[in-house]
Parts: structure tokens; C-alpha cells; sequence
């Protein structure tokens, strides 16, 4: 029997790593910077190599150099520290050791902080978290992973959005498996973000992205292991914690918004943003059993935000304003 490909994704804490580890970092985005703040506790590793696919630059004091996958370097692991990590791991010379650094998700937030007002919105993919960092960014701001235990951020007002898990799901299924085949256009102007981590990771499992069903998603995916999931899946509980001042339910947006103004002293700049145009969408159907396996996986939001479980149980056809 072939062990899953999965099996071979190794994801580590700046812990992990053994004493004098000479290591390379591959990539240069908030999660690198994260990666090289936590390694200023562990001043026995060293930094041979900073990596990036396809140009040269400078990042953070190292020169950044165009990985050649056809060469073996003399170090001890190649580090992932993108939300490109299942790309970059697959494209590493086997005879290099790749690992993949995952951010500590109960510590460190990944945020929007508007320093000068005090203001820190925790993102919560697929929750409205697009259209609130427009709205953040009638201001200076800028995202960054924010360590909840640093003093600095104690008297910032934090807030961020939780969304029903099912409705949740069913939103980002359609962005994987139906909106790429019905609605190409739409989908390339979205962006097409899920192909980040989800299919390339269940291409690495060995199923075949065409012929997948919603049941064989459910079934799989979520049996991967908590570090694999993407972040518009993942648990919310995890990833906004007890750490915000102002929880607000996506499916009340805009009197959320209004309620977020007047808790947190915000001005009349502070405006609704819509990130996507409207278009109308008929998303596939939650069967009983559907539900209850993402309610096993899910029932950490369900009960510490109080959702409805009921919510979105059959075909879901609304005004559909995107993630």
C-alpha cells in the first residue's frame, strides 16, 4: 500500500528544529516575516539561503536567490514559509529536505492593525475579511501576523467576523469544484484563490480534481490533519481564539458593521465595502449526513459562537455577493 503523499508534508514549530540547524528560507511575505521574528529565539540556527521561484531581490538583510531545482545545497532543510507551501514543497529536489513552518494559529493572529487609532481586525478567511480590510484601510494600515502575547497590542481594540460553518463550506466548495467549470470569467476575476492549497493537495493525495463529489471532499479533506487545511476552512474557534474585543456574525453584516462603529468610537469614514459584485448562484445541497460530519468537525464554532446548525441545510439560491 502507498503511503499518502500528505504523509511526507511535515509542518514544524521554530522548536522543531534541531540544535545548529543550517537551513534555507523559501519565500518573502508576512509569513517569512513571522518565521524570522521566532527564529530570534533560536540564535543556534543559521540562515544559508533565502529562495523565491522566479526573481531576485532583497529581503530583510539577505539577498534573495532563484531556487534551482535541479541543484542540491549544501544546508539541512529548505523551509516553506508561504501559503504557497504544497507548490513549494513538490517543486524541491527530493534530496533536499523540505519542511513547512505553520505559524503557532492560538498565538499568532494573522491581522489588519492600523497602528496610529489602535484598531486591529483579526482575519478570518472567508468571513467578509476582504471587504472589512477595505474599510480598514480608509487609514494607514498594513497585515501582519500579531503575536497576542506582546504588551504593545494590549489596549488595541480587536475585533473580527464569524461565519455558520455550513454556509461557510458550501461557499468555498463552489469556489473550488463549480464556479472554475460554469463560471471561468467570474472566477479568474476572483482571483482564484483556492487553488492555493486545496487542490493542489488533493492532486498530491491522488485523486483526480474532475471526477471529485462533495462526499469525497467531506470524506477526505477533512481527515487530512489540522495543519493541512486551508485557512478558508479552517476551524474559526482556532483562528480568532478569546482574543477580540468585538465578535461580529457575517450573515448580519451591515448592522454588524454599524454596531463595530459605535463599540469602537470609529468615524463616519469607516464605510460598507462590498469586495465582489453580486450575481446569483445555486450552490449544491447539504444532505443529513453531509451536515453531520462537518458539524463533528466544526462543532467547536457551532458551540462557542452559538450557530444555528440548521442553517443552509438544502439548495442555497441567493444573492450571492462572493466570499
Amino acid at each position: 500500500m502507498t503511503t499518502p503523499a500528505y504523509k511526507f508534508f511535515r509542518h514544524w514549530q521554530v522548536e522543531d528544529f534541531p540544535q545548529g540547524s543550517r537551513i534555507a528560507v523559501y519565500g518573502a511575505g508576512l509569513i517569512s516575516d513571522l518565521f524570522l521574528d521566532c527564529l530570534k529565539e533560536r540564535p543556534d540556527i543559521t540562515i544559508t539561503h533565502v529562495f523565491n521561484t522566479y526573481e531576485k531581490s532583497q529581503y530583510r538583510g539577505y539577498e534573495v536567490e532563484i531556487y534551482d531545482p535541479q541543484k542540491v545545497y549544501d544546508l539541512d532543510y529548505i523551509v516553506a514559509t508561504s501559503m504557497h507551501w504544497i507548490a513549494i514543497v513538490n517543486y524541491i529536489n527530493p534530496a533536499n529536505e523540505c519542511v513547512t513552518f505553520t505559524p503557532f494559529q492560538e498565538r499568532y493572529k494573522l491581522s489588519v492593525v492600523d497602528d496610529a487609532n489602535k484598531l486591529l481586525f483579526v482575519r478570518n478567511s472567508h468571513s467578509a475579511s476582504g471587504s472589512t480590510t477595505q474599510m480598514m484601510e480608509v487609514h494607514p494600515c498594513s497585515a501582519r501576523f500579531v503575536d497576542m502575547k506582546d504588551p504593545k497590542y494590549k489596549d488595541y481594540f480587536k475585533f473580527s467576523f464569524v461565519r455558520n460553518p455550513f454556509d461557510r463550506f458550501l461557499s468555498m466548495y463552489d469556489n473550488f469544484f463549480i464556479m472554475p467549470k460554469e463560471n471561468p470569467e467570474n472566477y479568474i476575476h476572483l482571483g482564484g484563490a483556492p487553488y492555493l492549497n486545496v487542490l493542489p493537495l488533493l492532486k498530491s493525495l491522488g485523486m483526480n480534481i474532475d471526477e471529485i463529489t462533495i462526499d469525497d471532499f467531506i470524506d477526505i479533506y477533512f481527515n487530512i490533519g489540522e495543519t493541512m487545511i486551508d485557512p478558508h476552512l479552517k476551524r474559526q474557534a482556532l483562528t480568532i481564539g478569546d482574543c477580540v474585543d468585538f465578535l461580529g456574525l457575517y450573515e448580519h453584516y451591515d448592522d454588524e458593521i454599524i454596531r463595530l462603529k459605535k463599540e469602537a468610537s470609529l468615524g463616519p469614514e469607516y464605510t460598507r465595502q462590498i469586495k465582489y459584485p453580486l450575481f446569483k448562484r445555486k450552490r449544491p445541497i447539504l444532505t443529513e449526513s453531509h451536515r453531520q460530519k462537518l458539524y463533528s468537525y466544526y462543532k467547536c464554532d457551532f458551540d462557542k459562537y452559538n450557530l444555528d446548525q440548521s442553517w443552509h441545510s438544502g439548495i442555497h439560491n441567493v444573492n450571492y455577493k462572493g466570499p
